[in-house]
């Protein structure tokens, strides 16, 4: 059975090397005609934040929010393609989840750092709980700039 890609989702944490994922969610979504979503997730939750206690104020979050998005313009620059930024705050692989399902994505891709051992357990790996938590769709990682992509 081939699937019909559709939408697509493209996670950015705004590193250099999500920004990879990014444009090859772009350039897939330009070769399939598909709808790019590009999300970005601000994590405030006290993890994230190195276990500190650290309150942001709205004024402070807006000036993160609008950061994201200059920044995923720029990433999307002057290509012509259907594309809609999804910025939101919360615990990233819950929240791309969330909108996955929402948005009813057919692939979404995601950028790994390729932590392992101590930094793996003690920061963890967004798109290795993306693919525990995503319902069952076609996951894309980006290991290094330069590897490729690879699938599931």
């Amino acid at each position: 059975m081939r699937v019909q890609i559709k939408s697509i989702i493209s996670t950015t944490d705004l590193s250099n090397l999500s920004n990879h994922g990014v444009l090859y969610g772009i350039a897939l979504a330009k070769q399939l005609g598909a709808k790019l979503y590009v999300c970005h997730v601000i994590d405030l939750t006290p993890t994230a934040t190195y276990e500190m206690a650290v309150s942001y104020s709205i004024e402070q979050q807006n000036r993160m929010v609008n950061y994201a998005h200059e920044h995923i313009q720029r990433l999307i620059g002057e290509e012509s393609i259907d594309w809609e930024p999804l910025i939101t705050i919360g615990h990233a692989a819950n929240e791309i989840a969330r909108i996955a399902e929402e948005k009813d994505v057919t692939l979404a891709i995601s950028a790994s750092h390729g932590r392992s051992g101590l930094k793996r357990l003690v920061i963890g790996s967004v798109t290795e709980r993306l693919m525990r938590t995503l319902p069952p769709l076609p996951i894309t990682g980006c290991a290094q700039p330069g590897a490729g992509c690879f699938g599931p």
